[in-house]
């Protein structure tokens, strides 16, 4: 999932800002353009009768039998294996003597994969594009035209996703081709838990800063986008389609005035403090926890750009980072990470059936600890921090407020455009986007499965206790968990009321929600 940098659903804020440059600029003649460069195929339409018309191969180990291989499964899966997938059912055919089977291995805002085995050999998935009312999965934005060029690009380099080839059907559907990689994402991963080691943080760290070297930018490299195999193993980078040139990092990323755009913030945001919760979620443990982020921060010291004056302060101390440094990073983390979450029920692509009304949660605590980081002070008197610490909580002060105010403007906007959909007075469009499920508005929302979402980040959770008392008495002060659970019933009365066209009583509603609206977003 991107992040991108408009994310508030009022008065059309949410619009993508794409500039139309760079290895943004795609033409419909994709398939034709681009060449096997290494090996002997080139694209050519497939003679036998198959619905896949064309084709491009990226691959330098792919033979034409392979390639012709896939093509005919694709025909067979297209017709009558897809369904059956992804209602859980394997797939298995036979075709000119070679046994194929399927398995469904997910799917995404946009798109679905399954992994593919050609006699036994289990080393392919296929991924092919959902269909979308507000966007182009195939040559928008994050299309998979778009995610193949970049496979394209890295495709000398093992440490990333291997494509190998790209497939158009008779009936227009595109199926992206590629390795199956082995190895798990970093935290809970079913009913195991991969750990993320220092080597795995050191190699990941390396390859990023390899992508910044050569000018690209991956805005989505969350938890489930990065493979581990063991330590003896190279990180497996996945899923490039939201890779762009870096000049253009922040038109799918925020980053604050004098921040380097840098995989490395995408890397924090989407998978740092995700794999921090599942750490905390799996130890219960507070020292654990921070001894991950203090590892982390001192191997990231490794890759501060010095040129840059905010790398440069952020170096200084994240070579022996303190506790309050330890805090400073934690509040921060925590306003990426409920941000990120927030963007599930705001990107105008997803289009996935959801409780909207979720996201007031992570709006708020992102918004609160953006609040709290703007106002920080460290644990220890000033007596005892460092020149460089001092310079660095200036910094992250001004960070704090930086995302404070743009938290407050953004989300403001999701919760105004959100009361517009559920009082009827606006409705959704191809241009806003539709994220909006009544049936799915608040159905959930204090079972027990859904009961602890108030802070899904919970990396406040393992701050320093001087620090967590803070917190909470802020908290306390601003009365923000019993506003949030007020504003979430209130919206729910609005829906009911405007369901039984109580015009009087959705009037007053209305009143209500914006009132508490500011006051939840403190």
């Amino acid at each position: 999932m991107k992040i991108q940098k408009n994310v508030s659903l009022d008065n059309g804020k949410q619009t993508q800002q794409f500039k139309k440059a760079g290895l943004k600029s795609q033409q419909k003649n994709f398939l034709g353009s681009i060449k096997l460069k290494n090996g002997n195929l080139q694209k050519d339409t497939i003679s036998f009768g198959s619905p896949v018309i064309d084709k491009s191969v990226i691959w330098k180990n792919a033979t034409s039998e392979l390639i012709d291989k896939i093509a005919r499964f694709i025909d067979k899966f297209e017709d009558y294996g897809k369904s059956n997938v992804r209602n859980g059912y394997n797939y298995s055919t036979n075709i000119n003597a070679d046994t194929y089977s399927a398995t469904y291995l997910g799917g995404g805002v946009s798109g679905d994969a399954y992994k593919v085995s050609v006699d036994g050999d289990s080393k392919y998935v296929i991924k092919e594009p959902k269909s979308k009312r507000c966007s182009d999965t195939v040559w928008g934005p994050g299309g998979i035209t778009h995610e193949f060029q970049m496979l394209d690009m890295f495709k000398d380099d093992s440490r990333f996703q291997q494509g190998i080839s790209l497939m158009k059907t008779q009936n227009g559907n595109y199926y992206m081709v590629s390795k199956f990689e082995e190895g798990n994402p970093a935290g809970a991963n079913k009913y195991d838990f991969n750990v993320l080691t220092h080597e795995g943080v050191k190699d990941t760290l390396n390859i990023l800063e390899g992508m910044d070297k050569v000018d690209v930018f991956n805005s989505d490299w969350n938890i489930g986008n990065i493979f581990y195999k063991g330590d003896n193993y190279y990180p497996k980078m996945l899923d490039l389609q939201w890779a762009y040139p870096k000049y253009t990092a922040r038109d799918y990323f925020h980053f604050v005035p004098g921040e380097t755009e840098t995989n490395m913030a995408s890397y924090e945001m989407g998978t740092i403090g995700s794999y921090m919760t599942h750490l905390y979620d799996k130890t219960g443990s507070k020292n654990q926890t921070r001894d991950f982020l203090r590892m982390y921060l001192k191997e990231r010291a490794n890759h501060c750009d010095t040129l840059n004056r905010f790398e440069e302060i952020r170096k200084n101390v994240y070579q022996n980072p303190t506790e309050d440094v330890l805090d400073a990073e934690i509040l921060r983390l925590s306003i990426l990470k409920n941000h990120i979450h927030q963007f599930l029920y705001t990107d105008k692509n997803n289009e996935e059936p959801r409780d909207m009304l979720k996201m007031i949660r992570y709006q708020a605590y992102a918004n609160f600890s953006a609040k709290q980081l703007s106002e920080f002070q460290p644990q220890r008197p000033y007596s005892e921090t460092s020149y460089a610490e001092d310079k660095y909580f200036e910094k992250m002060r001004d960070f704090g407020k930086d995302w404070h105010s743009i938290t407050k403007d953004w989300y403001s906007g999701s919760m105004n455009w959100m009361k517009k959909l559920v009082s009827g007075d606006d409705y959704q469009t191809t241009l806003s986007g539709y994220f909006y499920f009544p049936e799915k508005f608040g159905k959930n929302l204090n079972d027990s499965k859904n009961f602890y979402v108030m802070d899904n980040t919970k990396l406040t959770s393992v701050l320093s206790d001087g620090a967590r008392r803070d917190y909470i008495k802020n908290e306390d002060k601003y009365n923000l968990k019993a506003n949030i659970k007020g504003l979430e019933n209130t919206f729910i009365n609005l829906k009911n009321a405007a369901s039984n066209n109580s015009y009087y009583e959705v009037g007053n509603l209305k009143t209500k929600v914006s009132s508490l609206i500011s006051d939840v977003l403190v």
